[in-house]
C-alpha cells in the first residue's frame, strides 16, 4: 500500500509509538496478510442465505434464469448471485456442481478474500485522506485482524462486497470534495458511482444513503 509523500513528517511532532507505527507499517500489513493466508481453507460455511445465493448463481450460470430449486425468486438482490454465476462461467462449470465443488468452493471464497483485501486498501486511503498516516495504518491493521472481518472474508455472503462498495463511494465523495484537476474529479466521480452501484446491487439499504 502506498502512502502520501512526507508521511514521516506528519508524525514528527508525535510520540515514539506513532513514529514506530508509520515506520513499521509494511510489517503490520504483512502480519495482516499472514492471518488471511492462515484463515483461508476454501470450505463453505453452510447457511440459509449463502445457500440461496449459490443456488441462484448456479441457476443463472446454467441459463435457467433467476430461480432457486426451480422456482422464480424475487427477494434476494442480484449482486452476489451474478458474481457467483460469473465465477462459474469463468471456471467452465457447465453442469451440476460436484460434491467437492459444493463443499470446497475455493475460487468463490478466494474472490471474497480479494474483495476483503481491496476493502482494507480502500479503508487505508479513506482514513489517510482525513487523518495522519499513523491512524490510517492502525485502523487498517485493526480491521484486518478483527475476527469478524476475517470470518466474513471467508463466507459467501453480501457483507464484504457491500462494505467495499460503501468505502469506495465514500472515497470517491472525499475526492470530489477535495477538488483538484479534471482527472482527479473524474476519478472521484467514478469511484463514487462504482461504489454506490456495487453496494446497491448487494443490499437495498444503501438507497437510503443515496
Amino acid at each position: 500500500m502506498s502512502d502520501s509523500a512526507g508521511s514521516e513528517a506528519q508524525v514528527r511532532e508525535d510520540n515514539a509509538v506513532l513514529r514506530w507505527i508509520v515506520r513499521r507499517r509494511v510489517w503490520l500489513f504483512v502480519f495482516v496478510a499472514l492471518l488471511f493466508v492462515l484463515a483461508f481453507n476454501g470450505r463453505w460455511r453452510l447457511g440459509r442465505d449463502s445457500s440461496l445465493y449459490r443456488g441462484l448463481g448456479h441457476s443463472l450460470a446454467q441459463g435457467h434464469g433467476y430461480k432457486f430449486q426451480g422456482e422464480a425468486h424475487g427477494l434476494a438482490f442480484p449482486g452476489l448471485p451474478l458474481l457467483l454465476a460469473a465465477e462459474e462461467k469463468l471456471m467452465g462449470i457447465s453442469q451440476a456442481l460436484t460434491r467437492d465443488q459444493i463443499h470446497h468452493p475455493v475460487v468463490p471464497i478466494l474472490v471474497m478474500t480479494v474483495i476483503a483485501v481491496l476493502t482494507l486498501f480502500t479503508v487505508y486511503r479513506l482514513v489517510s485522506m482525513y487523518f495522519p498516516v499513523w491512524l490510517a495504518v492502525w485502523v487498517t491493521a485493526a480491521l484486518g485482524t478483527n475476527w469478524a472481518f476475517i470470518e466474513h472474508a471467508n463466507e459467501l455472503m453480501t457483507d464484504m462486497p457491500f462494505l467495499l462498495g460503501l468505502c469506495l463511494a465514500f472515497l470517491g465523495y472525499g475526492q470530489l470534495r477535495r477538488g483538484g484537476g479534471r482527472a482527479l474529479r473524474i476519478k472521484g466521480l467514478s469511484l463514487l458511482i462504482a461504489g454506490f452501484v456495487l453496494a446497491a446491487i448487494m443490499r437495498p439499504t444503501v438507497l437510503a444513503l443515496g
